[in-house]
């Protein structure tokens, strides 16, 4: 009962969506009236769900009256559209409108016989027999709108038939021998304000939990399959192109390091037979690693020198050349 009323809700959550979000001139189906018949359909169900939950938790009769005439005020809005719309075929309307009075009926009569059992409990015995009286009068409706209905239904009603048609007879009888209270009208009793406990929830199109498994899962178009085959063969074409290159690639590498790997034996070998004096000055150089700086050092001082004497000899020169002229030329 539970995952059922969720799925009303969802339902007419769904249906809500539509209503609100979507043109209204696609057929009479999705036409805004119909979309609020079908609403009000599924919050009653699922308001009856709860009610159902509530009778077999033997709570309250005032919560169970309140809960059930909710789900005659779904049916009556239901039925209130129904009657203002002409959208939905007259056939269709005419069989909804049976089916949706005599839900009105069965749960009217389900509602003052919680009534009356509440009255019962606040020992108002001639407003419990009122009560009962109309609950049972209303199920006599139901019963005549139900022709035609399936056998179960007529049995439900039998049934319930039983339940009130007792518990009428028994409290008008304990009334009029030991009570002996005045039974009311039914106009002057207080009127039953329903208790909504539903309402259309949203939807979420990719929870399949709600939705079921995807319908048109199986109905691919056989060009999408043919389509999907090119695919995978090309996409299998260039895998094994890819493969043959790194393959050519992984022996031109083998054979590369191969050669490698032959020279450097014969570099160990060529280096076994160099002169042992080369040799030590190879260590000599090794265990003094500041040898080349300090060569590298002398060699830019002795630049240095060779510079400076250079021009002291440029200057010089270039004196003594000055000098000689000097006996030439008049000063």
């Amino acid at each position: 009962m539970k995952v059922s009323c969720t799925h009303f809700q969802c339902s007419a959550g769904a249906f809500a969506h539509l209503r609100d979000h979507f043109n209204h001139s696609y057929s009479s189906d999705m036409s805004s009236q119909t979309l609020s018949v079908n609403i009000s359909l599924m919050l009653a169900q699922a308001q009856e769900c709860l009610l159902e939950k509530t009778l077999l938790d033997n709570r309250k009769s005032h919560l169970i009256a309140k809960i059930c005439a909710q789900v005659c005020d779904y049916y009556k809005n239901c039925l209130r559209v129904l009657d203002n719309s002409e959208c939905v075929p007259g056939r269709i309307q005419k069989e909804w409108r049976k089916l949706v009075n005599m839900k009105i009926s069965y749960f009217s009569a389900i509602t003052h016989l919680h009534m009356g059992k509440q009255s019962e409990e606040q020992q108002k015995y001639g407003e419990a027999v009122a009560y009962f009286q109309s609950s049972l009068d209303k199920l006599n409706e139901a019963i005549k709108q139900s022709k035609g209905q399936p056998e179960s239904v007529q049995e439900a009603l039998k049934f319930t038939m039983d339940v009130i048609g007792g518990k009428y007879n028994s409290t008008k009888k304990d009334n009029d021998f030991i009570y002996h209270e005045s039974v009311p009208g039914l106009d002057t009793l207080a009127t039953v304000n329903g208790a909504s406990l539903v309402k259309p929830l949203p939807i979420n199109l990719t929870d399949q939990s709600v939705t079921g498994p995807d319908l048109f899962s199986k109905l691919v178009p056989m060009a999408t399959h043919e389509a999907s085959s090119l695919y995978s063969e090309e996409k299998a074409k260039l895998l094994r192109d890819s493969v043959a290159k790194i393959e050519d690639k992984n022996q031109i590498l083998e054979k590369f390091m191969e050669s490698l790997s032959s020279d450097s034996v014969y570099k160990i070998d060529m280096f076994k037979s160099l002169p042992d004096a080369l040799l030590e000055k190879c260590a000599f150089l090794s265990v003094r690693p500041d040898t080349v700086k300090n060569l590298v050092r002398a060699m830019q001082e002795v630049k240095e020198i060779s510079e400076l004497l250079f021009n002291t000899t440029l200057q010089r020169k270039t004196k003594t050349d000055v000098q000689t002229l000097s006996h030439f030329v008049p000063l």
